[in-house]
């Protein structure tokens, strides 16, 4: 019997010239979406494969060159494209994909899209992500609010009760029809997509990725004609589920910013270099400052080496002393970078919980993580790059050290072919399975949300004969 009404309001809803017009027009904006980042995409990666091609064959050609010298030109990590990307940006936009690899500093990334475009461009972003999220919903609650109440109106569905349609078995086939249409979009959209941008694609995390929508969309579908059975006129469903889409898109969201940056406030830019820098002088603790640390350090190698002077030392103490340096200034970053991202993942938090009352950030936040682009995708490029840059910067180091230049020699330069064996940074995104083992809250609230859903449509069963 379910399969049947399934079929049957299939069948008509695609008929219908107002679902036509309606399931037109979201896949026209889907359409829309998808081609408006598609000239910046081009751009964007010609940009980067020019500007990669051109700083790699920089550093190869150094020639002989001072590693000392070498660690301040530096050079460029770029996180890479993709399909996920490009249907969902996430807070890349805003975050940066490219950082600069050089020593004594570890850089935040830079180049953000937002930066580049005006204020009104910023607020006014189209992305995939956005229709599938927002729209599409909007979608299934326009074809569902009045699958039932219009029926009752009509006194339709006395008839249908008559002839051994129960209400359960109505409900659940025209959820059914309905979400196989928000299915086809959604699977539209990534066709789209993989044409216009195609390149690599974890199919696994593809997967995953269609499954978190397509959870969605059957839980908004299952609501919305349960609202509707519920209803005793199409238009009060229609206003209470107008309603609920714009609690869930818009006002619990903007509301869960909001309580996040005001429960973990974020230190201003000028006092959190100003505190690194202190530490980096004085101590992490206000003690034990860079001048003590340098004449410790020295007297500990000239103790290792059983000579009296820096003169004496079969090695460069400079290549020493800047890769101890730059072993300090790792553990400032660690202390202030890592406090700086705790307090970013305390407001992340709060947002996480915020979804219990709005499944649409569980699966934005879902979205974000599976297609890289969520705040923990984004320090986990960081962190890999920082991984990259120290084993870099101690490569050079060391070269200065012991690579047969004296202390004091700051002309001394290494040989062309030692530049030219560095490996380039390269970055292997995290698979599915570590996007959703920091997400999972957000994947317990959306099964919560369909669990209530599945059992709201089955507690309509007595309900709403009765209220035929």
């Amino acid at each position: 019997m379910i399969r049947l009404i399934f079929l049957n309001e299939l069948k008509g809803s695609l008929r219908d010239r107002r679902v036509q017009l309606l399931a037109g027009f979201t896949l026209l904006l889907l359409a829309l979406s998808a081609w408006t980042g598609h000239g910046a995409y081009e751009h964007l990666q010609a940009a980067r494969s020019k500007a990669a091609e051109k700083a790699e064959a920089q550093w190869d050609s150094l020639g002989d060159y001072n590693p000392h010298g070498a660690a301040h030109y530096g050079t460029y990590a770029y996180r890479p494209l993709g399909l996920l990307r490009m249907l969902d940006a996430g807070v890349q936009p805003y975050t940066g994909d490219v950082l600069k690899v050089e020593g004594h500093v570890q850089n935040e990334a830079m180049y953000a899209e937002a930066s580049r475009s005006t204020s009104l461009m910023r607020l006014s972003q189209f992305q995939p992500a956005l229709v599938l999220q927002a729209i599409v919903p909007l979608l299934l609650i326009f074809l569902a609010f009045g699958s039932i109440a219009r029926e009752r109106e009509q006194g339709v569905l006395k008839m249908l009760v008559l002839q051994g349609a129960s209400i359960l078995q109505l409900m659940a086939g025209k959820a059914l029809a309905y979400w196989s249409i928000s299915l086809g979009l959604l699977l539209a959209m990534v066709a789209l997509m993989a044409l216009l941008y195609g390149g690599q694609v974890d199919w696994a995390t593809l997967g995953v990725f269609l499954l978190c929508y397509a959870l969605y969309y059957l839980l908004v579908a299952l609501l919305s004609v349960y609202v509707s059975g519920r209803a005793q006129r199409s238009s009060s469903a229609l206003a209470l589920l107008l309603g609920a889409w714009l609690v869930w898109v818009f006002i619990v969201p903007k509301l869960a910013a909001q309580l996040g940056q005001s429960l973990y406030p974020l230190p201003s830019r000028i006092a959190f270099e100003e505190q690194m820098q202190e530490d980096r002088q004085k101590g992490l603790d206000g003690h034990n400052p860079s001048d003590q640390r340098r004449k410790a350090l020295e007297e500990q190698v000239l103790k290792e080496y059983g000579v009296d002077s820096i003169a004496q030392l079969p090695i460069n103490f400079d290549g020493i002393a800047m890769q101890a340096d730059e072993e300090y200034g790792n553990q400032v970053w660690d202390k202030h970078f890592g406090q700086y991202f705790q307090t970013i993942q305390q407001q992340n938090r709060v947002i996480q919980w915020a979804s219990v009352l709005a499944p649409f950030l569980a699966v934005r936040n879902l979205s974000m993580a599976l297609a890289g682009t969520s705040l923990y995708g984004h320090l986990h490029f960081q962190r890999s790059v920082e991984d990259y840059r120290r084993h870099w910067v101690k490569t050079l180091n060391d070269k200065h050290a012991y690579g047969g230049s004296q202390s004091g020699d700051w002309g001394w330069k290494a040989e062309a072919a030692f530049f030219q064996s560095m490996e380039d940074f390269t970055y292997q995104p995290p698979g599915a399975r570590w996007a959703l083992s920091n997400r999972w809250p957000e994947l317990a609230v959306l099964l919560a949300w369909f669990l209530l859903a599945i059992g709201a449509l089955a507690s309509a069963k007595r309900i709403s004969v009765l209220e035929t």
